[in-house]
């Protein structure tokens, strides 16, 4: 694996969280993550290396241009939507009375992060 392509790691969050986020099982390196040695035309994800200044990162076209960083526990992660759902446990009642899939899930706490669903 040279440099710039994505690491295995980064693979597993990238696949992840179109997954997760966007129901998409059928990850295809080749043909959804673009990075500096591979541009695709269907890209959905576009994978930048790590850096001395900065860690490895995707940006995600189906969340607006949405900047993940690798490692980082995001609401679009289980152990992320957990602690939140601990926190805010009024979130979780919200979660079992009207949402009813890890998608819905993963955008009920996207938008509790952005302050968007006010005090419950």
């Amino acid at each position: 694996m040279r440099e710039q392509e994505p690491t295995i790691e980064a693979l597993e969050e990238i696949r992840a969280h179109l997954a997760g986020a966007h129901g998409r099982t059928d990850f295809d390196l080749r043909r959804d993550v673009a990075f500096p040695e591979s541009t695709p035309e269907e890209a959905r994800v576009a994978y930048l290396p790590e850096t001395r200044f900065a860690r490895a990162r995707f940006i995600c076209s189906e969340c607006d241009g949405g900047i993940f960083i690798q490692g980082q526990s995001t609401g679009g992660r289980p152990e992320r939507r957990a602690t939140i759902l601990h926190v805010y446990p009024q979130l979780g009642m919200i979660w079992r009375d009207g949402v009813r899939d890890a998608t819905g899930l993963a955008l009920l706490v996207k938008e509790w992060n952005r302050g968007r669903l006010g005090e419950v």
